[in-house]
């Protein structure tokens, strides 16, 4: 019995290990820092799959009734995986969910802009609901990615994933918008 439940436990190691299309989630570590927009600084929640990387925001909201600074709320954090030698990663795409309340006219836009440290080019997307609308509810902003180096962590170098999600709201009526979370969504590859 000991011996079958331990050819078991290899059988099982090695299919995690051997996974085509990344790491096993248990090599990756994950860590989170930034501004006082996270809810939980320097804690970032990695899903099984390695795939779903879940930050929790804290007050990102913009309202239209508090001025034009108020109307638009950015967060930037610095994400930092480390994952096992001769993998990289891009971000696939962001998935929010969000509070909305916009009225007839009104507008709110979720953009996605992210880099890894060091490199000039801010890659993401943005995407735009309109009012009326009173929901919570998810949004996803797909990153239309260059198939090629820029948009990969850069291989053999410990750089952060720089995050700004943003939201913005435009109307003069009133409205708001908040980010609650965000998922992204990796796509991992080996080094060249």
């Amino acid at each position: 019995m000991k011996l079958a439940w331990t050819t078991a436990l290899l059988l099982a190691t090695f299919a995690t290990a051997a996974r085509a299309d990344g790491p096993a989630a248990d090599d990756v570590a994950v860590s989170l820092s930034g501004l006082s927009c996270l809810a939980n600084p320097g804690d970032a929640a990695l899903d099984e799959t390695g795939t779903k990387l879940t930050l929790e925001f804290n007050n990102v909201l913009a309202s239209a009734d508090g001025g034009i600074a108020a109307r638009r709320a950015i967060c930037s954090s610095f994400v930092t995986v480390d994952a096992p030698r001769g993998w990289t990663y891009r971000v696939k795409a962001a998935r929010y969910l969000h509070n909305t309340i916009l009225p007839q006219g009104g507008a709110r836009t979720t953009r996605t802009s992210f880099h890894f440290q060091g490199q000039a080019a801010t890659l993401g997307q943005a995407t735009t609901l309109s009012g009326p609308v009173e929901a919570r509810g998810w949004t996803t902003v797909h990153a239309s990615l260059p198939d090629d180096a820029s948009a990969y962590a850069p291989c053999a170098a410990a750089r952060a994933l720089v995050f700004m999600p943003t939201i913005e709201v435009t109307d003069a009526r009133g409205g708001s918008g908040e980010l609650l979370n965000a998922e992204l969504e990796l796509e991992w590859k080996r080094c060249d």
